[in-house]
């Protein structure tokens, strides 16, 4: 009876093995598929992505003075970005549909708020291409272009405090 114990625990645990392995192999060809179609997209991406991040910049630097409404007309978002609908993640499209919608919208938009929506964009568009984001905020990234975009320094002290209020809108 001590044989036939022995025979069915071997046995017991040979087949969990087995089933163990089994899952891991399933699981190591789902994550192998998945990185090959990223890996194919990622180019795709990075050329949309680019081309978006071109136009922000043109945006910002065409923008009207601090404080009166934004109106786009140089510029139509949506049907020049129509490639990004397949390829984008889920926040880089709500956020460019939420700008485009404000944009045309009857009030237009605020400089203050265009910065905060070309940030967003571009903080999104760095998350969705595979980067952590480890230690850079949104905030961050609204800094960079609003210094990309304006002479922000010490003689420039409107600049700076254009910069604080658009920090806070986030």
């Amino acid at each position: 009876m001590n044989i036939l114990a022995q025979i069915l625990n071997i046995t017991n645990n040979t087949f969990f093995l087995l089933i163990g392995g089994f899952f891991v192999w399933i699981l190591k060809r789902e994550r192998s598929k998945r990185n090959s179609i990223e890996r194919q997209l990622s180019p795709t991406k990075h050329k949309i992505y680019t081309k978006l991040i071109s136009d922000i910049f043109i945006i910002l630097s065409s923008r009207t003075p601090h404080g009166s409404l934004f109106t786009e007309t140089s510029i139509n978002l949506m049907e020049k970005h129509k490639d990004l609908i397949p390829y984008a993640s889920d926040e880089v499209l709500s956020t460019l549909y939420e700008l485009i919608s404000i944009m045309e919208s009857a009030k237009g938009i605020l400089e203050e708020e265009l910065y905060v929506y070309c940030g967003k964009l571009i903080y999104y568009i760095r998350k969705d291409m595979g980067h952590k984001n480890k230690g850079v905020k949104v905030e961050d990234v609204i800094t960079a272009l609003y210094s990309q975009t304006n002479a922000v320094c010490e003689a420039s002290p409107e600049k700076a405090r254009n910069l604080e209020v658009i920090l806070r809108m986030v």
